[in-house]
C-alpha cells in the first residue's frame, strides 16, 4: 500500500510523482511474476532430468555425495559449455552417523538426546553446516 512521498526506480522506469504509475507497477508485477514461474519451470524440468538420467540435481543429503561421473571433469570445467555430468553416492564416514540415528531412533532416544551425544561424540557436521566442525572425508 502506497502512503505518500516519492519512490523513483531508474531500473523500472518508475516515478510516482508521474501520473499512471500504478498501471506501469502492476504490469511490471505481472511479468516478474510470471518470469519467475517460468525460471522455476525450467529449473525444475532440467532437475528432474539429470536425476531420472541417474545423475546428481545439485544437492543431496547428509550421509551422500556427488562425484563426477566424466574421469576428466577437471578439462571441461575450465572451458565454457555445461557443466560436467555428477552421479550420487553413499558418504560412508557420514552414512554410518546416519545409521546410528536411526538404531537410536527405534531405541527410543529423544531427539534432543541423540543431538547431546552426536555433540558430546564430535561427529562432523555437513558440509552446509555454518559452524562446528565440517567434513568427513568420503572417498
Amino acid at each position: 500500500m502506497f502512503v505518500g512521498g516519492r519512490f523513483v526506480s531508474t531500473g523500472e522506469g518508475i516515478d510516482t510523482s508521474a501520473p499512471g504509475w500504478e498501471l506501469k507497477v502492476q504490469v511490471l508485477q505481472l511479468h516478474h511474476g510470471q518470469t519467475v514461474r517460468d525460471l522455476q519451470h525450467r529449473v525444475h524440468r532440467g532437475q528432474r532430468g539429470r536425476v531420472e538420467a541417474d545423475g546428481s540435481a545439485g544437492d543431496f543429503p547428509y550421509g551422500y555425495e556427488s562425484y563426477h561421473l566424466d574421469p576428466d571433469w577437471a578439462a571441461q570445467l575450465a572451458r565454457r559449455g555445461p557443466k560436467p555430468k555428477k552421479g550420487i553416492r553413499v558418504c560412508e564416514g557420514e552414512a554410518r552417523w546416519v545409521r546410528e540415528v536411526f538404531a537410536w531412533f527405534v531405541a527410543g532416544r529423544s531427539i534432543g538426546g541423540m543431538a547431546r551425544e552426536l555433540s558430546r561424540l564430535d561427529v562432523p557436521k555437513g558440509r552446509r553446516a555454518s559452524t562446528g566442525r565440517h567434513g568427513i572425508q568420503c572417498r
